[in-house]
């Protein structure tokens, strides 16, 4: 059977500097209620061993790609393929890291392109903010469409602030 993803909490034994003895009292022994927390054994083994920076380019990325295929190819609503490319090129790179036989140069340059990846997405994303600024004052918009922006939008949001931390990271 599975563990539960919960802290568990364990009864510790009773000190027997815990029990207080007076004359013709005697109080129970004090328990104490230890949490105990195992980050490491909540996630899966490859997602544990990456960094917080890591986990939000990669949860970035994988929001931007889901968004691409399930609300832009049935809705209403398009951005560009280099965000696209960007956010793949990144899921690739975290995903492959320290488990395939990369690239000499990739391996090497791995915050650099992570961090490169990030920007890149940020920067296209600013551009279609302001196209989509221009486009919706007036407009009736599909429910459709709304989701495939928000999407869009967190996602660069997770891939920009990843890269931004493993950026200040490297740069320390």
């Amino acid at each position: 059977m599975g563990r539960s993803a919960w802290p568990v909490q364990r009864p510790a034994r009773a000190h027997s500097s815990a029990t207080i003895k007076r004359p013709g009292v005697t109080i129970a022994p004090v328990l104490e209620t230890r949490v105990i927390c195992d980050t490491e054994k909540r996630l899966p083994g490859f997602l544990s061993k990456m960094s917080r920076a890591e986990l939000f380019i990669a949860a970035g990325a994988a929001l931007i790609i889901l968004t691409d295929l399930i609300l832009v190819i049935f809705g209403p609503y398009s951005f560009s393929n280099v965000i696209w490319a960007a956010a793949a090129t990144a899921l690739v790179l975290v995903l492959t890291h320290g488990r395939v036989a990369m690239m000499s140069w990739a391996s090497s340059n791995y915050a650099t392109l992570l961090s490169l990846a990030g920007l890149v997405a940020a920067l296209v994303a600013i551009r279609e903010l302001v196209r989509d600024a221009r486009f919706i004052p007036g407009r009736s918009l599909d429910a459709m469409f709304l989701l495939g922006m928000v999407g869009l939008y967190v996602g660069v949001a997770l891939m920009a602030f990843g890269a931004w931390q493993l950026w200040s990271r490297r740069a320390a």
